[in-house]
């Protein structure tokens, strides 16, 4: 996923940046790596309470059985963080990036992650209501990562841009008026959607855990199918909005990547449920939401080079 990340945001950025996104986004693996193994995985998964757990430090205690489940949950927090380097493209110093790398891998998403997937978070266990005299337990699924992973690395950079600001030269400083900056490499971006495609339906087909159990194989394939028919439906919705005149009037090889991209992140919370028709609505309406998420934050003067906050 990482790769993927990384090739977008290189070809979205122009020539001079483009060893600097590269090595954020290698450093956010390793940086992954190290926090996640120290203090990710206890806050996590350790026992504790609905908020947060606090055993497992450095996995001690850790049966090795769940070692594979722990690395899973490293390329899932590496992901997480990586969506901030786009947002903050061209204007954030290298060692407050690396700091907040670190912070985020290993106390903020893995506190997030808590609620939504621990045995005893606290979004989990849900809550029963009683209706009519029948007890329904109403709890909270995110089957692939949609708000657990993408929402966190989204929300993370839209404070990151915040705080930051836009780049310089990115509106005009009488009107406001958005100045187009164009990066430098189509292919980039190009085979970063391959890429990210190919990610995303291995970590969609992984969020089943195991593949031996009865069953196993019709989710995980129903993932994976469900993954790239919501890609494929974005993609082409984008496609033809930006050149039949609701988004402009050309063939836009930048919407097709951007309806594909967040369009495979807003399938991954149901893909193991969802229909295959279901899944490409949700590739449709995904589409068009990035693209009012989009204008909005212009409007917002908020600079976002490679529309990370749009897309989550």
């Amino acid at each position: 996923m990482d790769v993927g990340f990384g090739l977008i945001e290189a070809g979205s950025v122009r020539t001079k940046n483009t060893t600097h996104i590269l090595v954020k986004n290698i450093l956010d693996s390793f940086a992954a790596g190290i926090a996640y193994w120290l203090f990710g995985f206890a806050l996590a998964f350790g026992k504790g309470n609905g908020f947060v757990g606090w055993t497992n430090w450095a996995l001690a205690g850790l049966d090795d059985s769940k070692i594979a489940f722990a690395v899973y949950q490293i390329m899932f927090a590496s992901t997480a963080t990586t969506i901030v380097a786009g947002a903050v493209s061209e204007r954030c110093e290298f060692i407050a990036y690396l700091i907040y790398s670190f912070i985020l891998t290993g106390c903020i998403y893995p506190v997030v992650t808590h609620w939504g997937w621990a045995y005893d978070g606290w979004l989990f266990r849900g809550h029963t209501f009683y209706i009519d005299g029948q007890a329904v337990k109403v709890k909270y699924e995110d089957f692939g990562g949609s708000s657990m992973v993408h929402l966190v690395g989204g929300t993370s950079a839209f404070v990151a841009t915040l705080f930051l600001g836009p780049r310089l030269g990115r509106f005009q400083k009488e009107t406001g008026n958005v100045i187009y900056i164009k990066g430098h490499s189509v292919a980039l971006c190009t085979i970063g959607i391959f890429v990210l495609l190919f990610g995303f339906m291995a970590l969609n087909a992984g969020a089943q855990h195991h593949i031996s159990h009865p069953g196993d194989a019709s989710v995980i394939s129903l993932a994976v199918f469900n993954t790239l028919v919501a890609a494929s439906v974005g993609g082409f919705t984008s496609l033809f909005s930006h050149r039949f005149g609701l988004f402009g009037n050309s063939w836009s090889i930048h919407g097709v990547i951007n309806g594909a991209f967040v369009s495979m992140v807003a399938i991954c919370g149901g893909c193991n449920s969802m229909r295959p028709w279901s899944a490409a609505i949700v590739g449709f309406v995904a589409s068009f939401l990035m693209k009012a998420f989009e204008y909005l934050l212009l409007k917002l003067r908020i600079d976002d080079p490679v529309n990370a906050v749009g897309s989550k």
